[in-house]
Formats: C-alpha cells, structure tokens, sequence
C-alpha cells in the first residue's frame, strides 16, 4: 500500500502534473509528425515470448501463462527489426526506465 500511496503523492505534485502534460504534448507533435512523414506508430511491447538479452547483466522477469513462457521486455530491438519487415519506416515512444527518479531530478533543478 505503500507503494501505491507514493504513486498517488507523486501524480498529485503540481510540478509533475505540468510535466505529464508537456510529456503528453510533445509525443502528440512528435507523433503527428513523424506520422505526416509517412511512419507508422508500434506499440511499446512489454511481455513477449522472446526479448533481447542486452549486453550487460540484468534480472530476467518470465512469466508462465497457460504453459507459455513470456518475458519482461528488456528492449525493443527484436520487435522492430520484425516490424521492419513488414513497415518501411517505424516509431514507438518507450517507457525510458528508471523515469520516476529521472523526472523527480529534473523537476528539482526547476
């Protein structure tokens, strides 16, 4: 519960309120535009069936769904290489980790 009541203090801070919404504007510009120069838009994708190994340690996340393995996404690159066979020209707005601390930094120096 703890965790939940941090989230809910962290979206009610006026200066993340302002943040959310300029993050939210420039992926709508950015979006129209890249969309006007012919991109098409994938899907941030956060549980596959593979996902790439990086090249540095990492905890791996599987979850196990009517006898299926999937994995916790560590990075797009399988996905839009695949998708790149089928689209000439892709986008996709990801979640960048570790955003919360990123965004609590930035918000500090303002």
């Amino acid at each position: 519960m703890l965790a939940m009541k941090n989230l809910l203090e962290f979206y009610e801070d006026e200066r993340m309120k302002i943040a959310v919404k300029v993050g939210s504007k420039i992926r709508n510009v950015v979006g129209n535009f890249l969309r006007s120069k012919g991109f098409i838009e994938i899907p941030p994708v956060i549980i596959s069936p593979f996902t790439d190994p990086l090249a540095h340690e990492i905890t791996e996340a599987k979850i196990k769904y009517y006898d299926n393995e999937f994995y916790l996404t560590k990075s797009m690159i399988f996905h839009k290489q695949i998708a790149l066979l089928t689209f000439d020209k892709i986008f996709s707005f990801l979640q960048i980790s570790g955003w919360k601390q990123k965004i609590k930094r930035i918000l500090e120096d303002i």
